[in-house]
């Protein structure tokens, strides 16, 4: 999991193996300072700051009620360890294209349920 890894050391979050939602296993980049899972979309549900990326490249067991570096385990039948590797190549592609990482005005119901203030955002203009 070399991508999660450098993407940890760099940004100051972690792994988090855990729930989402209302009681959904997960696994994810989460933020300790804010309590939250880091996200990639506007408060207007756009992609910050044009990182398509983010979007784009997601996998299919991405979690899709909001916009966090999040894949769902037991929903998809998929383990801990699958799940894990698939946010460690989609991670790859963000690091890949560049980021760095912001505040957010985020507004949504799910937003407000979780935090999810800082956001990931693509680091060319």
């Amino acid at each position: 999991m070399k991508n999660i890894k450098q993407f940890c050391e760099e940004t100051g979050f972690k792994l988090e193996v855990s729930e989402i939602g209302i009681g959904r296993p997960c696994v994810g980049i989460y933020n300790e300072k804010e309590g939250s899972y880091l996200c990639y979309w506007d408060y207007l549900g756009r992609p910050e700051k044009g990182h398509n990326v983010a979007v784009d490249e997601q996998p299919w067991s991405a979690y899709h009620k909001d916009a966090y570096l999040v894949i769902l385990t037991e929903e998809n039948d998929i383990s801990v360890e699958k799940a894990t590797e698939q946010l460690d190549e989609w991670i790859g592609k963000i690091l890949k294209a560049g980021y760095k990482i912001g505040k957010t005005q985020r507004r949504t119901l799910a937003s407000m349920m979780t935090g999810g203030l800082e956001s990931i955002l693509l680091d060319k203009e």
